[in-house]
């Protein structure tokens, strides 16, 4: 080998070498906590979506309730998933949240509280009688079975 070809060689070591350098000091930038959060943040927005989905529905059957009365079985599910969609569009308008993920998280939400939130009127009857009256309360208990599924007018047991 030249020493011109030397010279190149040892030129390309130190750059590769300050490289390194330069990628253990980015790693270490991304430990600091300000990152971990950033991390954190997705997940939580998701589960945030998630239950946010739940809580239209619950207030979307609130406010059926108190204007319309006692729904007929199986309906409420249908008016309760427009209603309560309704609501997710103007939250996720009113919070820009744009993501897919979130909206896909609120949707799945609403449809677990659509179908599930029987169980927990049969859980916590008291609480509900409260919120919605003593009628309502009785009236989905006379519809549904504890631990179950309320498809659209279908009660199916989980076991």
């Amino acid at each position: 080998m030249n020493e011109e070809q030397k010279q190149a060689f040892q030129d390309r070591v130190a750059r590769l070498s300050d490289k390194g350098k330069a990628q253990a000091e980015a790693r270490k930038k991304t430990r600091k906590k300000g990152v971990v959060f950033e991390r954190l943040a997705f997940p939580l927005s998701i589960l945030a979506a998630f239950a946010l989905g739940y809580f239209t529905a619950f207030l979307s059957r609130y406010v059926m309730y108190h204007m319309v009365g006692l729904p007929e079985p199986g309906k409420v599910d249908i008016a309760s998933l427009v209603f309560a969609a309704a609501i997710i569009l103007t939250m996720s308008a009113i919070l820009k949240s744009k993501q897919k993920e979130c909206a896909t998280a609120s949707s799945f939400g609403l449809l677990a509280a659509v179908f599930t939130l029987h169980n927990f009127v049969w859980e916590y009857p008291d609480l509900f009688e409260q919120v919605y009256g003593p009628d309502w309360v009785k009236s989905l208990q006379q519809q549904t079975e504890p631990s179950s599924l309320f498809v659209f007018g279908q009660v199916i047991e989980l076991g």
